[in-house]
């Protein structure tokens, strides 16, 4: 079976998957590649949406090998109506981008959002994320909210 051949599927997080999950963004996300990651990618990010946030957080796989996945929540803000959505992680095995896996996850969890009432979902990545970037202005997303984070590492003084 030839890669453009293969069937994806899309499915909701399942226990076995904690640990690709991990894997894979553990090859992604790492720290020589985005140092300035505010936040830490880690076991405890896949099983905290794993136990609060399952119905957000799906798997891509094909020929029953994980490929991608997204982990997503639902934000409320206080005395605010609107009901958002955030897309805390995203990722797509390399070998298997620019086969429609990443659109496919975005479109599941939009589904499922808008489904719940969500009026808007937001995503974050580095500025330097060209990839992301233009993935995500691809699929619809606009608007970029500047933010600031500044660093110093400390290690070199």
């Amino acid at each position: 079976m030839s890669a453009a051949d293969e069937k994806i599927t899309i499915s909701q997080i399942k226990f076995e998957d904690i640990a690709p999950i991990y894997n894979l963004g553990n090859r992604l996300y790492t720290s020589n590649k985005w140092s300035n990651l505010y936040r830490t990618w880690d076991e405890y990010e896949i099983i905290e949406r794993y136990i609060s946030d399952k119905e957000y957080c799906h798997v891509a796989k094909a020929n029953n090998q994980l490929v991608g996945f997204a982990l997503a929540t639902l934000v409320e803000k206080k005395n605010n109506p609107w009901l958002y959505g955030y897309i805390i992680w995203m990722g797509v095995d390399p070998k298997h981008s620019g086969k429609g896996i990443g659109s496919k996850l975005l479109k599941k969890i939009t589904k499922l959002f808008k489904k719940d009432g969500v009026k808007i979902i937001m995503v974050d990545t580095s500025i330097e994320n060209k990839q992301a970037l233009s993935f995500f202005k691809k699929n619809g997303f606009e608007e970029e909210e500047g933010h600031v984070f500044l660093s110093k590492n400390v290690s070199k003084n």
